[in-house]
């Protein structure tokens, strides 16, 4: 009998009546799937029940029991290994059992132990099976709910037909079945030689056919890119008209999967000053946004960099870098998701306006271009020159690279800033970026090559996934939904299904590379794990501002490494100014520097000299920014903090990240006001998991946030100069980030996140205010700029929080500025969030004064039994 008949037989056995299944069934039968089954009911039924297993998960339990054998025998498995055990476990089928093997290997399980492994947890689970869909049935027939039946028959169905069917298929017939939906995506040329491409009606196995189409249609994609790109149709960085008189000029638009950029000190020897220096920077970062595949890596090693006055780049590359690379492309998005007027109106009531209800229709019609900048002035009652501040270019979402990770490479011994000579400097960074342009070209399903498709999200900005709407798709999912994909998904699963040996990463390699925090003995292993971590065997791989050494490590992973050497990025011609108008008057900048519009601070002299007359730590509870425009210039000796973390805790919440950045800069001015010509600001920040809620405010827009990179920047636009990042190692913080799931392949492995930033700030205009015996000041443990120690415990066994504060400071930070920062009893230490009272005890231990200011007022009062309960008296304001 043939599936429909089989599944007939199938519901009738089980007392489903022909009326309550029928108008769902004839449904499916009008699709016309193509089905020349000849099976038994005997071995059909059997089919059907496994399939039930599967659909149920029923064998989730027998999963993780045989998980758990194999770990605690051999070793640990992944995801991978568990889907395949619970293949074979619903399914019995031999090819699921060879997979399982060849992905156990490094394990040395041989067959027949894994065999007793296997048998020792499988059951008959047919009668649960037939319960449970029986059950669902009954559940969707009382309710009358077609839809549900539908599904239940068609998903049954579809799978039986994939199942069942000679599993063949030709070239000629994807082409047919994709026509319609080929002639609505490429261009004339393009579908002449697909045509050609699939003329041969020969029938091969299903698999290889649809990957051969699917191959030589991404290829025809690029090849219309790349033509785009040459005669300007693109963004105007994706055209190739943007890289005239570049050394890029000769390379064709998404011509890479991995580019690799070296910052280092020849670059800024070669500069004629820092400005040309950073020009020549960002510039680079430019001209590879057109040049790097979608969905690809951009490596950028920045070195130790050294100005002629001995000032260390390296982390103010980090900031700037960070910076430029994720946002240097204005676009006027008209994407439902981005809604331009609700920054305005965030911004509007941040200064204190509230827009009416037609002010902010009006503004609304200034973003589609339908009213003049004066009528918005008129709405918001303001000049014209504040409703310019106030729209600013909010129609456009600047793109460009997402952040993924900044590794700290320790890599040998480096000079460091001379105030800081007592601190040893031994790490260079690595930042890792991928490029998610919009691209709203279809491409086909991974399983079945089909373009009948849907765009279904955004896992990410910029980061399209398709649904496939295939009924007879291999992939159809337990509810009967089409395969979920996107070209990222779709690569990474092809490089572990289909890649070569040198594909394959070993362990060694990953446990070397497991933490963000990584040592070497030589630079050539960075390219190495740059190349085996994000490119597949025989992919090219641009190097630029590197040398042959490199060209040759990427040769031996078996990728074609292409060579942009010094000589041509040294006389490269650069877009001159194009640090400063980006970083000094550029649109995006404005979007988070000064924004807030204060009266003139109003010193009190008594509340100054209350704070240095006295002789306990001085609490006040107020807000920052307030309570220090009231305090006189030059009167704070050293400052350390850690600050809220944006939107990372209920008490520390903000409308988008710009609004963020403009309070930690307001409040970071008068800190620079108030303190004195030398004195030290140490600023402990993590580059945080997130939404900005710039681009769209869903899970869409979560990301890794570059914290660190705007603290670097809003502190040097505030004044400071920055001597170094000290890095906090908090060991190992309970993550499964850096697990794999069983995939030793390129994508797959990400470093686990241990450490957070501590930047040592100075004020200029005199020597680093520092301990007069440093030697003995020190802290253990404190002579290099990465330290080791624990976060604060704070939840017991009971999974309460015995400290009452959600995010406790460390007092190994603030005791290391408090020792080492001041040099008598009367200098004060400033924690201008503080939190639990952690720096105002520590300087306290440390004999010198302190003053901390805490906005909340349940804070307050946790500071004041905190400090009593450590024997600190406090003096409160």
């Amino acid at each position: 009998m043939n599936c429909s008949s089989l599944l007939s037989e199938f519901f009738n056995l089980n007392g489903i009546a022909r009326e309550s299944y029928n108008a769902s069934f004839e449904k499916v039968l009008r699709e016309g799937i193509h089905d020349s089954t000849d099976i038994s009911f005997k071995d059909g039924e059997v089919l059907i029940k496994k399939i039930l297993i599967d659909v149920y998960s029923l064998n989730s339990q027998n999963v993780k029991s045989c998980a758990n054998i194999i770990t605690k025998k051999y070793g640990a498995i992944g995801r991978n290994e568990k889907d395949l055990i619970k293949h074979f476990l619903d399914y019995s089928d031999e090819e699921s059992l060879l997979e399982l093997l060849d992905s156990l290997s490094s394990l040395n399980i041989d067959k027949d132990d894994l065999m007793l492994i296997l048998d020792s947890v499988a059951e008959d689970l047919s009668s649960q099976a037939i319960d449970a869909f029986k059950s669902n049935w009954a559940a969707a027939e009382r309710i009358g709910d077609e839809t549900k039946k539908f599904d239940y028959i068609q998903g049954l169905y579809t799978r039986l037909v994939n199942l069942l069917n000679e599993d063949s298929l030709s070239l000629h017939d994807i082409f047919e079945y994709n026509y319609k939906f080929i002639c609505e995506e490429l261009t004339n040329e393009s579908i002449r030689a697909l045509t050609a491409f699939c003329s041969n009606e020969d029938k091969v196995h299903a698999a290889k056919a649809r990957k051969a189409f699917s191959d030589y249609y991404s290829f025809l994609l690029e090849k219309e890119l790349q033509h785009d790109s040459k005669i300007g149709a693109l963004e105007d960085v994706m055209n190739l008209s943007s890289a005239q008189n570049t050394p890029f000029h000769a390379f064709d638009a998404e011509e890479f999967k991995l580019i690799i950029l070296n910052i280092n000190q020849s670059l800024y020897d070669s500069s004629k000053n820092e400005y040309d220096f950073w020009d020549k920077v960002l510039s680079l970062i430019y001209y590879s946004y057109r040049l790097l595949d979608n969905h690809r890596t951009l490596a950028v090693n920045i070195e130790n960099i050294y100005t002629h006055e001995g000032k260390n780049l390296k982390w103010i590359a980090y900031s700037y870098v960070g910076i430029y690379a994720e946002h240097f492309i204005p676009t006027k998005e008209k994407r439902k998701f981005y809604r331009c007027e609700e920054l305005c109106f965030e911004k509007c009531e941040y200064i204190g306006i509230n827009p009416s209800d037609d002010a902010r229709d009006i503004i609304k019609k200034y973003y589609r271009g339908t009213a003049p900048i004066e009528k918005v002035a008129t709405a918001l009652n303001c000049s014209i020159d504040l409703a310019k501040e106030l729209v600013l270019d909010f129609e456009n979402v600047w793109y460009g690279f997402t952040f993924s990770d900044c590794l700290s490479i320790i890599s040998g011994k480096y000079p460091n800033c001379k105030e800081l000579p007592f601190i040893n400097n031994n790490n260079h960074i690595l930042l890792i970026f991928n490029k998610y342009r919009h691209d709203d070209r279809k491409i086909p399903c991974p399983e079945c090559a089909g373009l009948d498709i849907s765009g279904n999200s955004f896992p990410e900005v910029g980061l399209r996934s398709w649904e496939c709407k295939n009924i007879i798709c291999p992939s159809r999912s337990k509810s009967n939904r089409g395969k979920r994909y996107s070209k990222k998904s779709n690569f990474m699963q092809n490089g572990f299904e289909h890649g070569t040996e040198n594909d394959q990463i070993s362990r060694d390699l990953i446990k070397q590379w497991r933490r963000d925090i990584s040592s070497i003995a030589k630079t050539e292993e960075i390219w190495n794990m740059l190349a085996r971590y994000f490119s597949f065997d025989q992919e090219k791989v641009l190097l630029v501002n590197a040398d042959n050494t490199a060209k040759k490590i990427v040769e031996q992973a078996c990728r074609v490494p292409v060579l942009v050497p010094f000589e041509q990025i040294k006389s490269m011609q650069v877009k001159s100014g194009s640090f400063s108008s980006y970083f000094h008057e550029g649109n995006y900048i404005k979007r988070y520097l000064d924004q807030a519009k204060h009266l003139p601070d109003k010193i009190d002299t008594q509340i100054t000299n209350t704070i240095l007359e006295s002789t306990l730590p001085v609490l006040v509870h107020g807000d920052s920014r307030e309570v220090l425009s009231k305090i006189e210039n030059d009167t704070i000796t050293a400052a350390v903090t850690s600050p809220p973390y944006y939107n990372a805790r209920l008490y520390s919440q903000w409308p988008n990240l710009y609004l963020y950045l403009s309070d930690m800069y307001e409040i970071t001015k008068q800190i620079f006001r108030t303190m004195k010509k030398g004195g030290i600001y140490l600023y402990n920040i993590g580059d945080i998991c997130g939404n900005e809620n710039t681009i769209v405010s869903s899970n869409m827009g979560n990301k890794r946030i570059l914290l660190g990179a705007y603290t670097i920047h809003i502190f040097t636009a505030a004044g400071f100069e920055l001597l170094d990042n000290i890095l906090w190692d908090k060991g190992e913080p309970q993550s499964n980030r850096q697990k794999n799931d069983g995939k030793f392949t390129p994508f797959y492995q990400k470093p686990m996140n241990v450490y957070e930033h501590m930047f040592i700030f100075k004020k200029p205009g005199a020597p680093a205010i520092v301990s007069n015996d440093i030697k003995s000041a020190l802290p253990s443990g404190w002579e290099n700029n990465i330290v080791p120690f624990s976060p604060v415990i704070k939840i017991n066994s009971k999974g309460e929080n015995t400290l009452g504060h959600t995010a406790p400071f460390p007092e190994d930070i603030p005791t290391f500025v408090s020792r080492v920062f001041t040099r008598s009893k009367d200098d004060i230490v400033l924690e201008p969030f503080a939190g639990s009272g952690t720096s105002l005890i520590a300087a306290t231990n440390c004999n010198v004064k302190s003053l901390g200011i805490e906005l909340c007022e349940e804070y307050v009062s946790l500071i004041e039994n905190i400090c009593a309960e450590n024997n600190v008296k406090i003096s409160k304001l």
